[in-house]
């Protein structure tokens, strides 16, 4: 947007002494290089319970680095987190080696797929009990085709994180696939009623 562009350049000509903003004004192209950087409230991010969280926090800081020539400040109560030490060491290797290990241990990407199934409705029962009744069609479809439990893990079906979106009750089913050729995506492509929206390799599952 035009306006958009104005405030971009306002701010690389130093027309503001504070700039205030979110993670979309993280462009180091478009911003000058300040002296003094803050992060507020980074517990607010931490707390969110996704897999590629501490990744996406590793990435917005990084970012800031790279736009700060001075200091940056950290509001945080959990001053001693991995995620820190990492960053203010500037080990990246330590950090994508931990989060592989946590990863591994969980089967999340690369280890095994994540699918995310999604479905909505206008009153909340409905909602669930249409979750419900694809957790129970996906449990039953697996086992008569004789699918290793080793290669499937159902997990839910529970609200969104944000559980409510443009009048709708919104609740997911994850599955974590560890299958080679392709025959759980396939058979889901099956089964799935129309009202499910399937996500593979989501990029959040919140």
């Amino acid at each position: 947007p035009k306006e958009l562009k104005i405030i971009f350049k306002n701010i690389k000509d130093g027309a503001y002494d504070i700039v205030i903003g979110t993670e979309l004004a993280l462009k180091p192209s478009l911003m000058p290089v300040f002296a003094l950087s803050a992060v507020i409230s980074l517990d607010q991010l931490l707390s969110q319970p996704d897999f590629r969280q501490e990744e996406k926090i590793f990435y917005i800081i990084q970012q800031l680095q790279d736009m700060t020539s001075e200091e940056i400040i950290v509001q945080t109560a959990i001053r001693h987190h991995a995620l820190l030490s990492d960053l203010e060491s500037g080990n990246i290797e330590a950090f994508f080696t931990r989060d592989s290990v946590f990863r591994k241990q969980f089967l999340y990407p690369p280890f095994a797929e994540l699918i995310k199934l999604t479905m909505k409705d206008r009153l909340r029962l409905e909602a669930e009990k249409k979750s419900l009744f694809v957790k129970n069609l996906i449990q039953e479809e697996f086992t008569k085709a004789g699918i290793k439990k080793e290669s499937l893990y159902l997990l839910g079906p529970v609200p969104a994180f944000i559980p409510r979106e443009k009048n709708e009750f919104i609740y997911h089913i994850v599955l974590k696939v560890k299958d080679q050729n392709g025959l759980v995506k396939e058979r889901l492509s099956h089964i799935l009623p129309s009202y499910v929206y399937r996500d593979v390799n989501p990029k959040t599952v919140l």
